[in-house]
């Protein structure tokens, strides 16, 4: 069969669409159809515990002033958990940290995934942390990637 090109957007807002379309390298532009959203929202980090200060402060914004559910947030980063500073039972916000996709009290955890691992899934609202340590030859696709999993809200922590 011939390759299909997938050229509708339909998982993203447009706002968020537009943010994925900085790191997109395929032959036809696809088009977003989702409602337009709120902006990426982009926040200068230095790693450490200044980035997870940051992320810690964001969460708690997140579940408390603007009444999103702990199980509608995912941390994603480029490390796996050994290199990780987002390990299980690490607590952000008040909530733990969960790598367990099936966990039994996912509702009151916050998740926390690799980017590579996440690929093909989706969550409401993502946060791209740990980026630092990138691979420029690498960069481009994780961005997409991982910006590209948000339905909602992207928050990106740029370092």
């Amino acid at each position: 069969m011939p390759p299909i090109s997938l050229n509708e957007n339909c998982r993203n807002t447009v706002n968020i669409h537009k943010e994925i379309l900085k790191y997109y390298r395929g032959e036809v532009l696809p088009t977003s159809i989702g409602p337009p959203g709120r902006e990426p929202e982009i926040v200068r980090v230095r790693s450490g515990e200044d980035e997870q200060s940051t992320v810690s402060k964001i969460v708690q914004r997140l579940v408390k002033s603007e009444k999103v559910p702990p199980v509608d947030i995912t941390i994603l980063t480029p490390n796996k958990e050994s290199k990780s500073t987002w390990k299980t039972g690490v607590i952000v916000a008040n909530y733990s940290i969960t790598r367990n996709i099936n966990d039994p009290a996912r509702d009151l955890k916050i998740l926390c995934s690799t980017i590579h691992s996440f690929k093909g899934l989706e969550s409401p609202v993502v946060i791209l942390t740990e980026l630092s340590g990138l691979w420029e030859s690498k960069k481009e696709e994780l961005l997409y990637v991982g910006i590209s999993r948000a339905n909602s809200h992207i928050v990106i922590c740029e370092p």
